[in-house]
């Protein structure tokens, strides 16, 4: 019997010890399976299984797993008191406080359980009596919510537990005065009938975590403190939004990357990793401190969490840099540091949560953070080895090469694969964040138990169970700050708080410098994580409104938080390396201070800046030590003839200084290195003073410019196609990309030749790899091209380094040895071969390239049978290189091969083409002396035509436009695909009006595109090339089909506006922006947006009706959860509605997105199964040469209306983060009644939703009627210089419609007055009642800056020329004397 009841106790025990882990462990590994099998399953089983379905099934599943083992795994992390909290008060209470402290905090803890728990259990009574099913597997919704009344039971039994056995401990006196402490922190719920929402929430937040309470905990019974004494929400959300706030897939990357973290650490590759960074680094002075550096830089990219890189490196690193002499205290203070970078390298688990919270792109984020991961990387190295030298301490003395080096290498490649792995597949567009943090889960269990093999079963498990209870943490901390963050939405806590901060400056440094001060304070006392979810809500609006990107505001908050991490009292990679070292905290905090400092200037730069054959020459000067001269105003001048390449030049001269230093000095002595280095820097600095005339006003204009707001996802990868082009471009010409080659034979050939020199010319070798990989890479032609779209203008300096490797090679080309000549002949053969597998290199000039190529060779091989002098052969090649370059030259600019030049070969052509045979030319003769402007719907073949010719047209093209242009294009949904082109203003009559449109052109015969008020026609005439001879012919009857000739009428408008006119009531920027598209419009005529005025508040009047349309999908369209999925090109939608007469009729569509699919996507099942083998294998063939579109096209038709709506994705060269459009299908006296939608191009169309609008036209009249009250007259316009007089009855404002720049300066009577921004894009003043003359000077922006700074350098470096040439006198004069 005894033996019976020991046995059912040691099963109990067991179970109590373990119910928990064994879910945990089956769920963790099973999810991860799912997902890997997920993506296998996506890019390899589909390959080999025609037509497979898409595993929906696995997703899924997988949420609702990840669900339990959250809520399992918390119950495992209250018997272990693991969690976040503020320790601060704790740790300073004595041991009876805080016995009696856990009381408080377990019963409070107890509560919100339990109230989740019996609320879950009345989400599961819901769902019996009105039963749902789950999308994919029609499994009741019933099975994945007993979650909550089974979870939270549990932890309730866990905490009961706890309590039980803390009661043991405290006995029962201290335990009343706990339960009192609880009563007296409740009795505000329970005696008052109702208190405010935010005392209630914040107040209880604060009280609950300085008492110890988790932080999760606090933000969770803050909020059910506030929705009983505030009467918010029902109890009953709280059970739900536990549940749906942490039912996302992306949110499962946490518990996958931290898996991955831990798998990797047990598996092995931890000290691995160690031994690769001891190979690059541990030689020199701090060596060991600077392997550990490294190493944490490579964990990190593996973890993604700071402590976990702390505990796994300094485990290694701290006890051998002690034992090595070095001081424990900075030790443990710098790989406390280093383990910083790991939230910052990607994967980073503060980035996802961050992600999550903001909806930013997670893989844009990790792109984001490793610059500045990488950037305290350096700086933390510098300041170890500026120490260790300071200290005496060197690195262990061994022997360390490139054998050495590749052997770590070798040994660390499983280790090194993951980040390729995990930035790889995101980048790549391959996977989602979280299916590559599973994919790197899984590969790190198959690496520890099958490659290094060095976790068994029992580790496996351990490190199942650590993984799912660091994540549970957190995860539950995100459900409660869900529950936390509605209440603060609800109570308008973000905008109250950002209109505060706005009230105190709108200045974006001083905000920016408050929030991060903030940020520092709260890293002080906050874990990063729970400081995420908490402050992201509040703060994220202050910084978008003040122009901040929220991919950039991410950045920001993680690198502060990251200094958090080694910030006392709550430091967590200080309690960590405390631990490992044994070491006393404030020991290793004030060894950290300089360390801290060196990251916060890391953070203002991550803060406050979100960027040549005679330069080279001067180059060389400074290497023989001779004057800088040269170099300086080389740089200069490359600078301010051509700011743009300038910014490549000073990419390239960088690189050259590095490849002459190691061809002069053979070696990198850091000493000496960094001499050069401040040198090259000063000069650098002194030329870019000198430029500063140009650089300023450029760089300017450059961070105002919308193109470079974008926002767009840089691919990892170019096409596939460009690579294929690329080989046969470097002989032939340009692979796309801009990346325009064409080096000849002679340039193949020198580079043949180079790589098969052994052990000689090592540099160059590595330059030009360095040059190959910047071409490959599409990040390195986004930052070389100025943080813009990817491109590789840059591939100048590529002819430049082939030029010299020709010059250098030249003479060795007939001494080749009978190797080289066999690997020569080897080489060429291959490329020829390579080069006619690719299609493009099957084209007369690519076949004529290596034909010159071939024979070449042949003369390089058979030199010495051949040609028997050193002259001749000398001249043939000569003569040959002459030929190469005029054959070339031929095919890529002869007008005959009808290439880009060819557009030019006319006599005075290009110039004609934007003048007389321009369409605007129609208006350019137009005779009327006021100042008008010109808009034109489909005739302007050339951008900026209208600058050329004079007329103030509406239409331009300026790549560094001001932001506030496309913030006008985005607020109207302009038909645009670019924010800094216009082509025209769609035909909308009322933005006609706001822009002083007075005439407007169409072909003649396509009347219907006239915007409403143009009656008046008042010129038609022929205009192109064949203008004269389309006149001719239509005077004889005669046909004009087939003439470079069209005919355009030009129409005044009835309600057009002048150039200043005037308000006298206004509208607040914050009341307009909650407008919808065609109110804006409306609102724009009835009143004037400012951001403060002292007029009278407008009250606008809105005749726009949203009709009612019948949608009828045409063949090759189906309806998909978001969208449609088109599978056909052309495929058309045909809506139906009753439109209003006299009005314009807008097709509106918002939040668009368009992803192409495959051609054998665009079948569906019975279609492929009814093709023969024959035309699957064509399809499939056309699935290889398949690119991923960049842009598609709608057309949308009305009447005799057709227009096309151009949409650009992320992956376009040109995206600018355009979703929202509005097409104006025209005027109509008549009601429109059908729009049809052709979409020209297949794949899945996403959008919010789309909507048909009538625009009645009758108030237009009046509106512009009562603009026109008092206008500028007089109007005088000059280089630079615009002036007027007005004449205003009242008090008013008076709007140019010019576009706003901070260039323009105002006077009103001869008082410089403050000029406004208005209505989005053009300028305003506020006039007083009486007669005014005004005056508007223009000045670029920076200019005066720039100029002295230029000067004052320029003065500078005379005075420098002149005492130094003194001085030499001097000195000179002395010698002779001597």
């Amino acid at each position: 019997m005894e033996k019976t009841n020991a046995s059912k106790q040691g099963v109990l025990h067991w179970l109590d010890e373990n119910f928990e882990k064994m879910f945990l462990v089956t769920g963790l590994l099973s999810i991860t399976l799912f997902i890997t099998w997920q993506v296998i399953y996506r890019y390899i089983i589909t390959q080999f299984i025609e037509r497979a379905g898409a595993a929906v099934w696995t997703e899924e599943l997988s949420r609702y797993i990840f669900i339990w083992i959250s809520y399992l795994a918390l119950s495992v992390a209250i018997k272990k008191r693991s969690s976040i909290r503020v320790d601060m008060l704790y740790d300073h209470l004595p041991p009876r406080l805080q016995q009696i402290s856990w009381i408080v905090v377990e019963v409070l803890f107890f509560i919100l359980t339990a109230t989740i728990a019996y609320y879950g259990w009345g989400q599961i009574e819901r769902l019996q009596e009105y039963p749902q099913h789950t999308t994919a597997l029609r499994i009741p919704f019933l099975i994945p919510y007993l979650i909550l009344p089974f979870g939270f039971g549990l932890m309730c039994f866990r905490l009961l537990q706890s309590l039980y056995k803390q009661v043991k401990v405290c006995g029962l006196v201290d335990t009343l005065i706990g339960l009192i402490a609880v009563f007296v922190i409740a009795s505000p719920v329970i005696f008052c009938d109702y208190i405010e929402p935010l005392p209630a929430l914040f107040g209880y937040f604060i009280v609950l975590c300085a008492i110890g309470v988790p932080v999760a905990i606090s933000l969770g019974l803050s909020t059910l403190a506030t929705i009983i004494c505030a009467d918010t929400l029902p109890i009953e959300y709280m059970a739900q939004v536990a549940f749906t706030s942490i039912d996302s897939f992306p949110i499962m990357a946490i518990p996958f990357f931290i898996a991955a973290g831990v798998f990797m650490g047990a598996g092995g590759l931890s000290h691995r990793l160690l031994s690769l960074a001891d190979e690059i680094v541990g030689g020199t002075y701090g060596g060991i401190g600077l392997t550990a550096i490294v190493t944490c830089m490579f964990f990190g990219a593996i973890s993604g969490s700071g402590p976990a890189t702390v505990a796994a490196i300094g485990a290694l690193t701290i006890p051998a840099m002690v034992e090595r002499g070095y001081d424990k205290y900075f030790s443990a203070a710098l790989v406390a540091a280093a383990g910083c970078v790991g939230v910052m390298i990607p994967p980073s688990n503060p980035f996802v949560v961050y992600g999550i919270s903001a909806q930013v792109s997670i893989g844009d984020l990790f792109m984001s953070g490793i610059v500045p991961g990488i950037m305290v990387g350096i700086v933390l190295m510098s300041y170890c080895y500026w120490y260790s030298r300071k200290k005496g301490w060197r690195g262990q003395e061994k022997v360390r090469n490139a054998r050495t080096l590749m052997h770590a290498a070798w040994d660390a490649k499983w280790a090194l694969m993951v980040p390729v792995i995990v930035l790889g597949g995101i980048y790549g567009g391959i996977m989602t964040p979280t299916e590559a943090a599973a994919i790197a889960a899984f590969y790190g269990l198959i690496v520890g138990l099958f490659l290094y093999k060095e976790m068994d079963f029992k580790c496996l498990i351990n490190s199942c169970i650590e993984s799912c209870e660091t994540s549970a943490v957190i995860i539950v901390l995100m459900a409660m700050a869900t529950l936390f963050g509605n209440i603060m939405t609800i109570e308008d806590v973000p905008g109250t708080v950002a209109r505060a901060i706005l009230s105190f400056s709108e200045n974006k440094i001083v905000i920016l410098m408050l929030i991060n001060v903030l940020l520092l304070i709260v890293g002080t006392f906050m874990e990063a994580l729970a400081a995420i979810v908490i402050l992201v809500p509040i703060l994220l609006p202050i910084v978008t409104g003040v122009g901040v990107s929220p991919l950039h505001f991410g950045v920001i908050i993680v690198v502060n938080l990251a200094i958090g991490f080694i910030t006392p009292p709550v430091g967590v990679n200080l309690f960590v390396a405390s631990g490992v070292a044994k070491a006393k905290l404030e020991n290793i905090a004030s060894q950290a201070l300089p360390m801290i400092a060196l990251m916060l200037i890391v953070l203002l730069i991550c803060t406050y800046i979100p960027e040549v054959p005679l330069i080279l020459v001067g180059v060389e000067k400074i290497f023989e030590r001779k004057r800088a001269r040269l170099y300086i105003l080389m740089l200069a001048v490359s600078v301010i003839s051509n700011f743009y390449f300038g910014y490549m030049i000073c990419f390239m001269v960088l690189g050259y200084c590095v490849a002459r230093y190691l061809m002069i000095h053979g070696s990198i002595r850091v000493r000496e290195l960094a001499l050069w280095v401040g040198r090259f820097l000063g000069y650098t600095g002194i030329a870019l003073l000198l430029s500063a005339v140009i650089l300023v006003p450029v760089v300017l204009c450059l961070f105002s410019a919308g193109r470079f707001q974008s926002g767009r996802a840089i691919p990892l990868l170019y096409p596939s196609s460009y690579y294929g082009w690329l080989i046969p471009a470097v002989l032939t010409g340009s692979a796309g990309y801009w990346n325009c080659m064409g080096y000849t034979a002679f340039g193949v050939t020198a580079i043949f030749v180079l790589f098969l020199q052994k052990k000689r010319r090592t540099v160059y070798k590595i330059c030009l790899l360095l040059m190959l990989g910047c071409m490959l890479l599409p990040y390195a032609g986004h930052v070389l091209n100025g943080f813009s779209y990817e491109t590789n203008r840059f591939v100048w300096a590529g002819a430049m380094l082939v030029s010299y490797l020709v010059v250098k090679i030249w003479p060795e080309i007939g001494t080749l040895t009978t190797k080289q000549k066999k690997g020569f002949a080897a080489a060429v053969i291959v490329y020829t071969a390579v080069c006619l597998f690719v299609e493009k290199s099957r084209m007369e000039m690519a076949l004529a390239a290596l034909v010159t190529l071939l024979v070449l060779a042949c003369v390089v091989i058979c030199r010495e049978s051949l040609i028997r002098t050193e002259k001749v052969f000398r001249g043939i090649m000569l003569a040959g290189m002459m030929g190469c370059l005029v054959l070339q030259g031929f095919y890529q600019y002869s007008p005959e091969e009808e290439n880009y030049l060819a557009t030019f070969s006319g006599n005075n052509e290009p110039l004609a083409s934007l003048t007389d045979w321009s369409a605007t030319s129609a208006a350019a003769g137009i005779e009327d002396d006021s100042v008008w402007r010109y808009d034109q719907y489909g005739t302007t073949r050339w951008y900026n035509e209208s600058l050329q010719l004079g007329v103030h047209g509406v239409s331009s093209y300026w790549s560094l436009s001001e932001s506030s242009y496309g913030q006008f294009q985005r607020e109207m949904y302009l038909n645009q695909d670019l924010d800094y082109r216009y082509t025209s203003l769609d035909g909308r009559s009322f933005l006609d009006a706001l822009a002083s449109v007075k005439y407007f052109g169409v072909a003649s015969g396509a009347e219907a595109y006239l915007p409403y008020g143009y009656r008046n026609n008042v010129v038609t005439r022929w205009t192109g090339q064949d203008a004269e001879k389309a006149g001719q012919a239509e005077a004889q009857g005669g046909n004009t089909a087939g003439l470079d000739a069209a005919k355009i009428s030009v129409y005044e408008n009835d309600c057009w506006l002048p150039l200043g006119y005037t308000y006298d009531r206004w509208i607040s920027r914050e009341e307009y922006e909650e407008l919808t598209v065609t109110e804006k419009q409306q609102a724009l005529l009835q009143g004037i947006v400012l951001e403060d005025s002292g007029l009278e508040a407008a009250e606008p009047v809105y005749s726009d009706e949203t009709v009612e349309c019948i949608e009828t999908l045409g063949d090759g369209i189906e309806k998909t959860e978001d969208g449609i999925l088109v599978r056909k090109a052309r495929a058309s939608i045909t809506l139906n509605f009753s439109g209003l007469p006299e009005s314009e009729t807008y097709f509106i569509m918002e939040g668009l997105d368009f992803q192409g699919i495959r051609p054998s996507e665009q079948y569906t099942v019975e279609e492929w199964n009814a093709l023969s083998v024959y035309e699957k294998n064509q399809v499939k063939l056309e699935d290889r040469d398949w690119t991923k579109p960049e842009a598609t096209t709608i057309q949308v038709s009305c009447g005799n209306v057709v227009k096309n709506l151009n949409y650009l994705n992320e992956t376009g060269g040109f995206y600018t983060d355009k979703h929202d459009f509005l097409v104006n299908t025209g005027y109509r006296a008549d009601p429109a009644g059908t729009i049809t939608l052709s979409f020209m191009n297949p794949g899945y169309y996403s959008f919010d939703r789309y909507t048909v609008v009538c625009q009645p036209t009758a108030e237009l009249a009046g509106y512009t009627a009562a603009r026109r009250q008092d206008v500028l007259e007089h109007i005088v316009l000059d280089t630079n210089s615009i002036s007027g007089t007005i004449h205003a009855e009242k008090d008013e404002a008076l709007l140019l419609s010019i576009p706003y720049s901070q260039g323009w300066t105002a006077w009103v009577d001869g008082t410089e007055t403050e000029l406004k921004k208005a209505n989005t894009m053009y300028m305003a003043l506020e006039l007083e009642e009486g007669e005014h003359e005004i005056v508007l000077k223009y000045r670029t922006p920076g200019i005066t800056a720039g100029l002295t700074l230029s000067l004052g350098t320029a003065a500078g470096c005379v005075i420098w020329w002149g005492i130094s040439r003194t001085l030499r006198r001097r000195r000179s004069a002395g010698r002779i004397q001597r």
